[in-house]
């Protein structure tokens, strides 16, 4: 008897980053990105995450986003058969990355 087979498995991480730490004064912007960049190389998909950040309560930080769509999408990086979203969002004073 073969081993079953896993027919569309599906990965979320969802990862979270204090803007400034306390007793710090360093802007922690790039640093949450930077380990998720490492992530998505593990699987074959070598491109930065663009951020941006601005003012407000509740920002979207793709600096490539469009009017209506704030997700970067993997399909459009490379080759790999894996398709998927990163969402990088600041929520007050927390940086958050969504992989899925």
């Amino acid at each position: 008897m073969s081993p079953p087979k896993i027919y569309a498995p599906n990965v979320h991480l969802f990862a979270y980053q204090l803007r400034k730490e306390s007793g710090e004064q360093k802007d922690n912007l790039k640093k949450l990105f930077e380990q998720g960049e490492k992530i998505l190389k593990q699987f074959g998909i070598n491109q930065t995450i663009d951020i941006q950040d601005q003012p407000g309560y509740r920002v979207e930080l793709a600096a490539q986003q469009t009017e209506d769509n704030a997700s970067i999408f993997f399909e459009k990086w490379s080759d790999s058969p894996i398709t998927g979203i990163a969402y990088p969002v600041r929520i007050h004073d927390t940086f958050a990355l969504a992989l899925k």
